[in-house]
């Protein structure tokens, strides 16, 4: 056979014998290229499904990010807050369904009572996320807008 790893190879065997030294040309098997052969396919296909899954994560990452920026967007526009970094990272956080509701909230109530809610929300998860993560409560929220309105 031909390629890389040859399956069968010519051999050469020196033989002592009455009549002395022989040589005889045989056809030997090469038992560690067959092995190899299929280790490094299966290598390969490896290979190949590895990169596949890396590509799909990455387009699925970039879409996720790209619609969760237009979803954000658009939720500022119907509730009428300001871009405050505790708004999108609460937005970013809650999910699919979070997101619908917080939506669906914005365009069903008055502006001034869900920027309210919004408030106790974004307090009740930076807190939760602060006692997660050891950090001060306060300085979480200052760090993200420059100070912490009262609600």
């Amino acid at each position: 056979s031909s390629g890389i790893n040859a399956e069968y190879g010519g051999c050469e065997i020196h033989m002592w014998a009455q009549s002395g030294l022989t040589q005889k040309s045989l056809l030997c098997v090469l038992p560690q290229n067959i092995g190899n052969q299929y280790f490094f396919l299966i290598l390969w296909f490896l290979m190949v499904f590895v990169i596949f899954s890396n590509c799909a994560s990455l387009f699925s990452q970039i879409c996720m990010f790209v619609c969760i920026s237009a979803a954000y967007k658009r939720f500022l526009a119907t509730s009428l807050l300001k871009d405050l970094q505790r708004y999108r990272m609460v937005f970013r956080s809650v999910g699919t369904t979070g997101r619908c509701i917080l939506q669906l909230s914005a365009e069903q109530s008055n502006p001034k009572v869900f920027e309210d809610l919004m408030e106790i929300v974004c307090s009740l998860l930076l807190d939760n996320h602060d006692k997660k993560f050891g950090k001060k409560a306060i300085n979480t929220k200052q760090k993200f807008d420059g100070g912490w309105s009262a609600v």
